[in-house]
């Protein structure tokens, strides 16, 4: 209540920002007709929105066609100025945005989220999770990086994650989303359930279980595929490729251990395996290199820390 007082005050002294002022200039404009009166405001105050309110009439109004009653107006401003603090702290009460949190993994980092309804999300090494406090009429979910989510079922409540320019949208289901800033495409894998995935122009797939879809932002291609198995995503303890490209299987290694690829060939690889987090990088490059016989590839250690495919 303090804040409305403060806000008023500052509408009436013209020191409002421009969103203040257009705030109170719709508040008033919409309260006009209301008929419940609550006596919130020092008469002092009161009789300066009358003025304003007045002036603001005064000046809307033209006298073409017949003359307005001042004393008409002043009847309405008398029961608009006392409901209107009380309208705006019940809408500001309403429309109060709950504080968002947000976390953040460094480089081989890994955090397991429980969010609001129950659900939990596996936030992955140099990933960024934000949500509110509280939700609403949704649930939504800010992603960036890699994430298993497990989603409690809530058919009055979509669970929305937004990823890039997508928006992963469920009820119910246990799926991974790979949103890495470094790539300009988007992959989400389904474990349980069925999840839809959109961009603002177009819906790109609906997926169920062990399906994959891979959508390249900058060509707009989405491509839907089912994968082997998916009962190994979510686990702390694993690093599960499905089906990746060779180039997003590096990206996510330069999570999970301080070191850079290069990638000259640009041939296109597709992989799939799964590797546990106690391997060391040298063990698992070995991994990825008997992958990579089949197309001719290798990775070359170029420098500590710095590896060249070729």
């Amino acid at each position: 209540m303090i804040q409305i007082r403060k806000t008023i005050n500052r509408y009436l002294a013209n020191e409002a920002t421009p969103d203040e002022k257009q705030m109170m200039d719709q508040w008033m404009d919409d309260l006009a007709e209301q008929e419940t009166t609550i006596e919130v405001l020092p008469e002092q105050a009161s009789e300066q929105i009358r003025q304003r309110l007045f002036q603001k009439i005064q000046a809307q109004t033209q006298p073409v066609a017949r003359v307005v009653s001042l004393r008409n107006w002043l009847r309405v401003a008398a029961v608009v100025v006392p409901v209107l603090v009380g309208s705006v702290f019940l809408w500001m009460t309403l429309h109060k945005s709950a504080p968002m949190l947000t976390f953040q993994t460094q480089i081989g980092e890994t955090q397991t989220l429980t969010l609001p309804d129950g659900s939990t999300v596996f936030l992955k090494p140099q990933s960024v999770c934000s949500y509110p406090e509280t939700f609403g009429d949704t649930r939504e979910v800010t992603l960036q990086g890699v994430a298993f989510f497990n989603v409690q079922k809530n058919p009055q409540k979509k669970f929305i994650v937004h990823a890039k320019e997508a928006q992963i949208e469920v009820l119910g289901t246990s799926f991974e989303v790979s949103a890495l800033p470094k790539l300009s495409q988007l992959s989400v894998t389904v474990r349980t359930g069925k999840v839809k995935v959109a961009t603002a122009q177009r819906q790109l797939a609906v997926l169920l279980p062990n399906q994959k879809l891979d959508y390249q932002i900058e060509t707009g291609q989405a491509t839907t595929r089912t994968v082997e198995s998916t009962d190994e995503l979510g686990q702390a303890g694993m690093l599960v490729f499905n089906q990746v490209s060779l180039e997003e299987m590096l990206a996510t290694l330069e999570g999970y251990y301080p070191v850079h690829f290069q990638l000259k060939s640009q041939q296109p690889v597709m992989l799939s395996g799964s590797f546990m987090r106690h391997m060391t990088l040298e063990q698992i490059i070995g991994a990825i290199n008997v992958l990579l016989e089949r197309y001719q590839l290798q990775i070359v250690r170029q420098t500590a820390g710095r590896y060249l495919v070729q």
